[in-house]
């Protein structure tokens, strides 16, 4: 399926930023972040009952970086590369931009950062060598780099609309 675009959303669709605490269970390699470091981003479905897609991006501990790590995402078919956008743009924005996550990058995931190595960095993306785990040999070199969104297109959408929420986290959708 196509990937989805901003004129794929419905009307009343929403982004939402919510600050978490990660879920340790499910990713024990990142239990030692604390508030401000992990945050869901989510595009809601219009009812605000579920989101159509979402990611969880944490902040590197790395001295003087200050680049975000995927650390977990989801999404309804198509609405992959969406939701990596408004991360990556969220990363830029409030970081150093967005790398993969250093352990574990599933099938659907990776060709999403091969799409933005081969087809978007020198358009609207900035990539450069970064290796989050140097000691894992990834065949993949897109996986080895870290991305940047200068032009946050998405953010300033969602800003222009009345669109995008920053509620409580018991407010957000599920």
């Amino acid at each position: 399926m196509p990937a989805k675009t901003l004129s794929d959303l419905r009307e009343n669709d929403f982004l939402e930023v919510v600050e978490t605490l990660p879920d340790v269970n499910a990713m024990p390699r990142i239990q030692h972040l604390s508030r401000g470091q992990t945050f869901e981003i989510a595009l809601c479905a219009e009812n605000h009952i579920s989101s159509i897609a979402q990611i969880v991006i944490c902040k590197l501990d790395r001295q003087q970086d200050s680049a975000w790590m995927v650390c977990q995402s989801e999404a309804d078919s198509g609405w992959g590369p969406f939701i990596y956008d408004a991360a990556m743009e969220f990363a830029s924005r409030f970081g150093g931009g967005l790398v993969p996550d250093a352990y574990c990058v599933n099938r659907p995931a990776t060709r999403i950062w091969e799409f933005y190595f081969e087809k978007r960095v020198g358009k609207d993306v900035v990539s450069s060598a970064f290796d989050v785990n140097p000691w894992n040999e990834r065949p993949e070199i897109a996986l080895r780099h870290r991305y940047i969104k200068a032009n946050p297109t998405f953010l300033t959408f969602f800003q222009d609309q009345n669109r995008i929420g920053f509620p409580t986290p018991d407010a957000s959708c599920k």
